[in-house]
């Protein structure tokens, strides 16, 4: 699922530095891609708003050109490669990726299988539409790979912010835009974030707690995933068939009733990639996530679930309740126990059992229901902190809140 090509220093041949020479360097390319930058918005200017398709039609009306716009690691390695010195680029995702800065708004096609059914799209096109959305002044516009002794990647955004990053810079606020809303399926799916804000009745239930002013996610996406496909070919697992099951979004079962219209998702640690299928490879979702209630109850019940699967006895995370005095209560979501993966048959030997079940064409789905006893009953509880445990790759979600009084 990653949105860029990878390339380093040391496949153009470029010298060991110490640290204060790679960090000079990182102050001069940090300084080029600026004046790239500069030429950009001067080229909007004469085009009205329309940015490059790629940088070498700067280089055509003289708005940029020679040696003083590259890296200055791409000059240092110049004797050891084979491609002429004094040039910059317009390579981006893949295109000319050998030469100088990457060009976040190439116009080379998305991989079909990355997009929804019947959509056809550029790169281009899919940072242009993310930069219409919440987020949009960390995007980048361009992107230098040759600085392995930092993070790795220095960027410029299309606000003119300069920030180093790791290998994704997708993973530097997913509080704010999930990384899998900004993958390509998502994206041109889903107009968010930000997310939908769903009415609320008078003869809206009391014991329901509306997720949507912090929900980053949507039940019936594969949020988790951000394709439509696993690479086996299967459909990614959701939960529509829980809002199928739902009444508006109301979903009743005994006495209870909850709203299944948003959901929350944090995330614990990442895995290797050479791990697929039992976590997350990279930062997707936030660690923690906080749920205002401002209310007495006596008991709460959540529907939740993981999105991977783990060890019985495994915690994912951990519900911390924060009272009026600002004293806290905490429980703990534990794999086997109270919680489970939503997309795997529930392991047999723990303790958990699924409280809502469904069935999609690639399988069943399950939700498992915790419940919370509130030893202080008349005091206002303010809010809810559901935190991943950060050594943990399941990921625990909370997709409905009932509050018993």
């Amino acid at each position: 699922m990653r949105l860029v090509t990878a390339i380093t220093c040391f496949a153009l041949g470029c010298p060991q530095l110490s640290l204060g020479e790679a960090s000079n360097r990182e102050t001069q390319c940090m300084r080029n891609m600026r004046r790239v930058f500069e030429a950009v918005q001067t080229y909007r200017r004469l085009h009205q708003g329309i940015y490059p398709e790629r940088l070498m039609e700067l280089g055509h009306l003289g708005l940029i050109g020679g040696e003083l716009d590259i890296c200055p690691c791409v000059i240092d390695s110049m004797p050891f490669s084979s491609r002429p010195g004094g040039t910059w680029s317009s390579g981006g995702e893949g295109l000319e990726s050998g030469l100088a800065y990457q060009y976040e708004l190439s116009s080379r096609p998305i991989d079909r299988q990355l997009l929804p059914s019947g959509v056809q799209a550029t790169w281009r096109q899919l940072k242009l539409t993310l930069a219409e959305r919440l987020g949009w002044e960390e995007i980048p516009v361009l992107r230098c790979e040759r600085h392995p002794q930092s993070r790795g990647r220095l960027n410029v955004t299309f606000s003119g912010h300069g920030y180093s990053s790791g290998t994704h810079w997708e993973e530097l606020f997913v509080d704010t835009v999930p990384f899998t809303y900004r993958a390509p399926y998502l994206a041109f799916t889903r107009n968010v974030p930000p997310f939908q804000k769903h009415s609320v009745t008078p003869d809206y239930p009391l014991r329901c707690v509306n997720l949507d002013s912090v929900a980053n996610a949507i039940p019936a996406d594969p949020w988790w995933w951000g394709n439509g496909n696993l690479l086996d070919g299967k459909p990614a697992a959701t939960l529509k068939p829980l809002l199928d099951q739902s009444a508006g979004g109301l979903l009743t079962i005994g006495e209870d009733v909850y709203d299944v219209r948003s959901l929350v998702q944090v995330q614990g640690t990442t895995v290797p990639a050479n791990e697929h299928g039992r976590g997350f490879n990279m930062r997707c979702f936030p660690e923690g996530r906080e749920i205002p209630l401002d209310r007495a109850f006596r008991e709460a019940k959540l529907l939740c679930g993981t999105v991977w699967e783990g060890p019985n006895g495994t915690v994912v995370g951990r519900l911390i309740w924060h009272y009026e005095n600002e004293e806290q209560a905490e429980c703990r979501l534990v794999i086997g126990d109270n919680i489970d993966c939503f997309q795997r048959e529930p392991n047999r030997q723990g303790s958990a059992k699924p409280y809502w079940r469904g069935i999609e064409a690639a399988g069943s789905r399950f939700l498992y229901r915790v419940i919370w006893t509130n030893e202080r009953p008349s005091e206002k509880v303010t809010r809810l902190d559901i935190v991943a445990d950060p050594e943990s790759a399941p990921a625990p979600f909370i997709i409905a809140i009932n509050l018993n009084p």
